[in-house]
């Protein structure tokens, strides 16, 4: 079962010793733990879970106090900044007292919700730790909506589906554009509760309409969505344990996922690994990791690589699990004849290596699945 320790544990290292970063205040018993660098991404989420691995382990009860203060602080995307909320929001649980401080933070359109967001107002002063930790799991406001999906609550889904919808309508989106965020939400949040077995965070802002350059006659509306996960089961797992086994009563679609594995471990290398081809496989059309699904179902995740295609701003739509990434480009989610999506400029899942934009890695190691998508519409109304 998943913790907070083993999310800790994942993204330790043993670099932290004697770091000037982390200081003690014995007759405080207080840490100071220092953040440098104006930017928060992948790489400060796993020096700070590293720095405070190493405070958990070195001082234990004796650090009743936790101070963690950043330089500056510019989320490189939503996923990063929730991720940070997250780790605040666990902290709580270990220390009487947690404290966070920045030099200084900003935003930009796909981060624009970290204005408002709970930890902004925590470093601000504006909320306690108690209301920090009862808003966590529930948000809505004129611009921002947040929910925990649980696991357990057979009727969330479809819930939340009807939210989105709801929280959406006073925006100049249009009715297709509304329901096809919607439907991804759903879906995503339906995939944590079926395969990771956990309960899902889902966290939509709305930046507010703006420009481009060049065109005068229409605005656009910016939707920043993460859907995150914990848990002991990724994404590339959910698919693997079907394919590799061959349980899948011989229905063609798996049968071509298993041979194209076979294929794609002649390009298996430092950079494209087996975890990302499974990654790559939980995309394509009617293929799940559903043990009871062949035929029908496994359209969900195709669907929402669809609508990013339509849709994404190149730049910001990728899938974190592990400590692999899938970056969305739109013309590299083109679909072929067959419904295959080859995450390259052939169109060839089945014989062709991923384009190497579409692939990555992220310092931070995620045990489970996270989401950054911004979807881009034109305002109508």
């Amino acid at each position: 079962m998943y913790t907070f320790r083993d999310f800790i544990d994942k993204n330790s290292t043993n670099n932290t010793k004697g770091s000037k970063n982390i200081i003690f205040y014995k007759k405080k018993a207080t840490v100071l733990i220092g953040i440098r660098g104006q930017k928060f991404g992948g790489e400060q989420v796993s020096i700070l879970l590293s720095y405070i691995g190493f405070v958990m382990k070195k001082y234990g009860k004796m650090c009743r106090k936790l101070i963690i203060h950043f330089e500056k602080l510019y989320p490189e995307d939503k996923l990063s900044y929730i991720i940070l909320e997250y780790i605040v929001f666990e902290l709580f649980k270990y220390y009487k007292e947690v404290c966070v401080k920045a030099g200084g933070y900003g935003y930009d359109i796909s981060t624009h919700g970290f204005q408002s967001s709970l930890l902004v107002e925590y470093i601000r002063q504006k909320i306690s730790a108690q209301d920090y930790c009862k808003k966590y799991a529930k948000i809505l406001n004129y611009n921002h909506y947040r929910k925990i999906i649980s696991e357990n609550d057979e009727f969330a889904v479809s819930n939340l589906m009807s939210e989105v919808k709801i929280f959406l309508k006073p925006f100049r989106i249009s009715e297709d554009a509304t329901a096809t965020i919607a439907k991804i939400a759903s879906e995503l949040a339906d995939n944590a509760g079926e395969h990771a077995k956990s309960d899902c965070l889902v966290d939509i802002d709305i930046s507010p309409e703006y420009t481009k350059e060049g065109v005068t006659d229409s605005t656009y509306c910016c939707v920043n969505i993460c859907v995150l996960n914990f848990s002991n089961t990724c994404l590339d797992d959910i698919v693997r344990e079907k394919i590799v086994s061959e349980n899948y009563k011989g229905e063609e679609r798996y049968q071509k996922v298993f041979k194209a594995y076979d294929k794609h471990k002649k390009f298996f290398d430092d950079d494209y690994t087996d975890e990302h081809f499974f990654m790559l496989a939980a995309f394509q059309n009617k293929i799940s990791g559903r043990k009871e699904i062949t035929k029908s179902g496994g359209v969900g995740l195709y669907e929402m690589i669809s609508a990013v295609e339509k849709s994404a701003d190149k730049h910001n739509c990728y899938v974190l699990s592990k400590d692999k990434v899938i970056q969305f480009f739109p013309q590299l989610l083109v679909s072929n004849m067959d419904n295959w999506v080859g995450f390259n400029k052939e169109h060839d899942f089945l014989n062709t290596p991923p384009d190497m934009k579409s692939i990555g890695w992220s310092n931070t190691y995620l045990m489970g699945t996270g989401y950054n998508l911004t979807l881009i519409y034109r305002s109508c109304g």
